[in-house]
């Protein structure tokens, strides 16, 4: 298992500070200041529900509005520090980020030290196991806690797969309307990247309208349930305190190339952006609305039977665990270190189900 080890990591700190030095006198003799002059160094502190894939040394994209002049546009936010912690069966990630002066790109190697490279990391998407991954093995022993209804060990009995998803149980309510037209992430245009920040109400008013396209005979209650499990998977991959983070009308990192669509113009090309935990930069479809953003994600919602039955959030965070995130979370260090359970992971998992569906509630037409 990797551990932090204190003497590199002050010897770390030592080579950035030497750098930093290095890079402050370079632009001095340029009388390019970088926006160093006057600056006074800070952190940032800030927690967020958990999400991997964060690195030190990452750079983060903020609004800087709230920041004073000559502040907003001479600054880089860097990344110097990230811990998880386990809160009342929640997983929380806890950033620190140090502000330092913008400067020009100079390869300048200090003697005695490598070269530091900056990462430019414009959208940090979820890695692929986070969007609808694989599906993993169960290997797991049971955990210490309760589970709920089922176990690691009982979980493909209580909860069996559908069909669509190697399973025996055929699929609750198939969609009656389903994209037709495939279109090439190869062929679309590149166009710039736009931040989308969608509110819950935003987001269910749009899985609304998606489902009752989809499968518009349903029931009300399928209906309902359908659009909150939408809401918990980006609430539990892409939240941001009351809203869904995205870009492009993109909020589930869509990147599959021969996509289905309802029309050509529901995707207005292409858009690169940064995919967490590998840190590769790739390219993701960009869409026209929210609604046709959310076709992957409730498409799969509907196939893989990923929507609680009776409300039941228990049901919703095993098939959220195992069939969309394809155990995942097992991949974290504090899981394989024994912090995190398989228990603790569905009470959190518990927690965004329960939070979508009072968000349903309240906003949804289906309510």
């Amino acid at each position: 298992m990797s551990q932090f080890v204190d003497t590199l990591i002050g010897e770390n700190v030592e080579v950035a500070t030497e750098y930093f030095r290095a890079l402050m006198a370079e632009s001095n003799l340029d009388k390019n200041s970088g926006g160093s002059i006057g600056f006074i160094p800070f952190n940032i502190f800030f927690t967020m529900d958990g999400l991997s894939g964060i690195k030190i040394y990452n750079e983060l994209t903020f609004d800087t509005s709230f920041l004073p002049p000559g502040y907003a546009n001479t600054l880089d936010f860097i990344v110097t520090g990230v811990d998880h912690k386990l809160k009342d069966g929640d997983w929380e990630t806890e950033v620190k980020v140090t502000l330092i002066p913008k400067t020009d790109d100079i390869n300048t190697t200090i003697t005695g030290s490598a070269p530091i490279t900056q990462q430019i990391e414009n959208y940090e998407v979820p890695p692929p196991n986070e969007v609808g991954g694989g599906e993993g093995g169960n290997n797991s022993t049971d955990p210490s806690g309760d589970c709920g209804k089922a176990s690691p060990n009982t979980v493909d009995t209580v909860y069996p797969k559908s069909v669509k998803w190697n399973g025996p149980q055929p699929v609750i309510y198939p969609a009656t309307t389903t994209p037709t037209v495939t279109i090439k992430l190869s062929e679309q245009p590149t166009v710039p990247f736009v931040r989308t920040l969608a509110t819950y109400e935003e987001f269910i008013k749009a899985a609304d309208s998606l489902v009752n396209t989809m499968i518009p005979g349903a029931s009300t209650a399928i209906k309902k349930r359908v659009v909150a499990s939408a809401l918990a998977v980006g609430i539990s991959e892409q939240g941001s305190g009351d809203k869904i983070k995205g870009f492009n009308n993109n909020l589930t990192g869509v990147e599959a190339s021969g996509f289905k669509v309802f029309a050509a113009s529901d995707v207005n090309g292409k858009v690169q952006a940064t995919e967490g935990g590998t840190g590769l930069k790739k390219f993701y479809y960009s869409f026209s609305s929210l609604k046709v953003g959310l076709i992957p994600l409730v498409s799969k919602i509907i196939e893989r039977n990923m929507f609680a039955q009776a409300d039941d959030p228990n049901q919703w965070a095993w098939r959220y665990f195992r069939d969309w995130n394809g155990y995942g979370a097992r991949t974290l260090p504090q899981y394989k270190s024994g912090e995190l359970t398989d228990c603790q992971i569905i009470s959190g998992n518990e927690s965004k189900y329960n939070k979508a569906l009072s968000a349903v509630n309240q906003y949804s037409s289906f309510r």
